[in-house]
């Protein structure tokens, strides 16, 4: 690897009408590296990379590429410079083919889809990306459409990467050929960057890991010299026990908990079938399953969002003083 760092932030800093969300941050990249950039909500993950990829102004501090300073206005003199990112929401044109997002920003004036088909199909295939040129974004699933973004980046020439949490919502087995898919952008000797919550595929991916609390540098170091503990207690700078995590019940007094949600064989279509759950007052109840498994509809049935089948579509029993319920989804 080369000495001088491919990217870096000199005490960077960044505020928004008086509240600073980023601090005198130091941070670099390497050429040919995995860098994971860790935090809690709100640590200024985020807002730090948006200033890499020139979608923000940093406040104050230095940016540096090559070890010369340089000042991006936009996202696009950012790319010109080889960065880019991979936001968390595709940045794709859904309404246009594979071939026309990639070549997208880089137009000709005259170029006919045959030609743009070919050099898309020669850019995937160098890639090893299954992706027909041809294809509307607007019917790939979600893994494709990151295929196509790397793509773009891949041919705008970009030297250094960064993924917004990219596999929030991602299967295993889109994650397994993600994992692969970056380990051979290392391999071309490309700077990555990866944002991540699940603290176990940083410290599995990445080569370095740094922690951001607060909008403020608390660590960088080798993922080889750290634990998901160590991790942990630099994020939320204490000790955090596993029992503070715990379900926390009430001591049993023989009262019956009250039901505030039930739940009867909810059906809609071949999304969702016959489901079934109740809920009780201060109860958390987790709906888990793979993607494309029906969570969100469910949650969306409930709350009203979507309607249930007009014939044994089951149904929906609330009592008559209900408390607040919040129906979120982490997918």
């Amino acid at each position: 690897m080369s000495q001088t760092p491919l990217i870096r932030i000199e005490q960077g800093s960044k505020a928004y009408g008086g509240i600073t969300v980023l601090e005198g941050v130091d941070f670099e990249l390497r050429a040919g590296e995995i860098h994971a950039l860790v935090g809690e909500n709100g640590a200024g993950k985020s807002t730090l990379c948006k200033a890499i990829a020139g979608a923000i102004g940093l406040s104050a501090g230095r940016y540096l590429i090559d070890g010369k300073p340089v000042r991006f206005q936009r996202p696009g003199d950012a790319l010109k410079a080889g960065v880019s990112m991979v936001y968390q929401e595709s940045s794709l044109v859904p309404t246009m083919t594979v071939a026309q997002n990639i070549e997208l920003g880089h137009e000709r004036f005259f170029t006919s889809f045959r030609t743009l088909n070919i050099k898309a199909q020669q850019l995937l295939q160098s890639l090893r990306f299954h992706v027909e040129p041809a294809a509307l974004v607007s019917g790939l699933g979600t893994a494709q459409r990151q295929m196509v973004e790397i793509a773009r980046a891949a041919h705008h020439r970009a030297r250094a990467i960064i993924f917004d949490e990219p596999t929030a919502a991602l299967a295993p087995e889109e994650k397994h050929n993600f994992f692969q898919l970056v380990r051979d952008l290392r391999a071309r000797g490309l700077g990555i960057i990866f944002i991540s919550h699940a603290l176990e595929e940083a410290l599995m991916l990445a080569d370095r890991v740094t922690v951001l609390r607060d909008g403020r540098h608390v660590i960088t170091a080798e993922t080889k010299d750290l634990t998901r503990d160590a991790l942990v207690r630099h994020m939320v700078g204490r000790e955090v026990a596993q029992t503070h995590y715990a379900t926390q019940r009430p001591p049993a007094d023989g009262k019956p908990r009250e039901k505030v949600l039930s739940v009867e064989n909810l059906t809609m279509g071949n999304t969702v079938k016959n489901m079934s759950f109740t809920l009780y007052a201060g109860e958390v109840v987790g709906i888990a399953g793979l993607i494309g498994s029906g969570r969100t509809e469910a949650a969306k049935i409930v709350a009203g969002a979507l309607k249930r089948n007009l014939i044994r579509g089951g149904s929906v029993l609330l009592p008559i003083t209900l408390p607040r319920l919040i129906l979120r989804s982490f997918a």
